[in-house]
């Protein structure tokens, strides 16, 4: 029988590829004259990074535990796949990665609006490669400092003879299993965590600032919008200051609570996996914001779901599945509500 941890992996997995899916689909509707402009680019970016970080966390699915003297990075799979050394960091490494790369990818959405909307610059796909670049770059130089920690001596069976004291069973740790072990008492572990501080004040410096700028500019440009426009410009910063909460919600404070616990010597064995389970509902939230909160959407999918039934209903061709009907009457300007550029 299947436990609930590996009930909850899955099926966030699945609900988030599905809803970033979804995401994906009805920002591609966003085309003005067949093309897409640079902000939404950057939304299917976004959308793809977290697709990525849902399958990754399945396939490098990760456990964080405490023991006495060593923090824990333990890959469920490696049970079935036995992993060297090399590997093994390396696994944890891009499960890190791609997970940090995912929340690095909401700030980095809200800077391309800023720059997008207020003119700034003109967004091309030059700045959407640097964009992606750097949301990469964040995320793994994070994870980095994990694949520099591990110790070659901790790495056959520190948890297993744990549990045994503990008189604690994992389905997932036996005698033969091996896990990244890193010494509580090694400064590359305290600059490890430090780094990932570090990434969050830097996250949510630049989303805040940026922030304080796009509603600067629209409130002082707003006598020139029309009232539809004012309201999808509403709608689309509301949907851009949720998904900011929502990682820090669910990941960025417990991540530096649980730090400052293991700092003061605090030990909660389990406290890292629950952790790890939260950044997983980040893409699943993020993209229900996007579909639910936005008029535009929400008549997409609508759209969408009519256009299938006719199909069902054998009234309309198949080619025309995905073509929903246009929540406004065209205007000259994107559906983001902004003028094309």
């Amino acid at each position: 029988m299947a436990s609930i941890d590996t009930i909850l992996v899955y099926s966030t997995c699945a609900f988030a590829l599905c809803s970033n899916t979804l995401a994906f689909i009805v920002t591609l509707s966003y085309k003005y004259e067949d093309t897409l402009n640079g902000y939404a680019l950057t939304l299917l970016c976004q959308f793809t990074f977290a697709f990525i970080s849902a399958i990754v966390s399945v396939v490098a699915r990760v456990q964080l535990l405490l023991v006495p003297g060593y923090m824990v990075f333990h890959l469920d799979n490696s049970l079935y796949v036995p992993l060297n050394f090399e590997v093994y960091r390396f696994g944890v490494f891009i499960a890190y990665g791609t997970v940090y790369s995912m929340l690095a990818a909401v700030t980095t959405v809200i800077v391309f609006r800023y720059l997008h909307v207020c003119d700034v610059i003109q967004v091309e796909r030059k700045h959407l490669i640097l964009g992606c670049f750097l949301t990469l770059l964040s995320g793994f130089f994070c994870s980095f400092n994990i694949w520099n920690c591990g110790t070659r001596e901790a790495y056959n069976d520190v948890v297993y003879q744990d549990n045994l004291l503990r008189n604690e069973t994992n389905p997932f740790i036996d005698k033969d299993t091996k896990s990244l072990a890193i010494s509580l008492y090694d400064f590359k572990l305290y600059f490890m965590l430090s780094c990932y501080v570090l990434f969050y004040v830097v996250n949510y410096s630049i989303a805040i600032i940026t922030y304080f700028k796009y509603s600067t500019y629209m409130k002082e440009f707003a006598i020139g919008l029309s009232a539809n426009t004012k309201r999808m410009n509403t709608e689309f910063t509301r949907i851009l200051v949720c998904q900011a909460l929502s990682p820090l919600a669910l990941s960025g404070i417990p991540v530096c609570l649980y730090i400052v616990l293991v700092f003061v010597g605090d030990y909660w064995k389990d406290g890292g996996t629950f952790l790890i389970r939260s950044h997983l509902f980040v893409p699943c939230i993020d993209s229900m914001l996007f579909l639910s909160l936005s008029t535009k959407n929400r008549s997409t999918i609508y759209g969408y779901t009519k256009n299938f039934r006719n199909f069902i209903l054998k009234k309309k061709p198949l080619h025309n599945l995905t073509q929903a009907p246009s929540a406004y009457p065209a205007t000259g300007t994107t559906t983001d509500g902004v003028t094309a550029k």
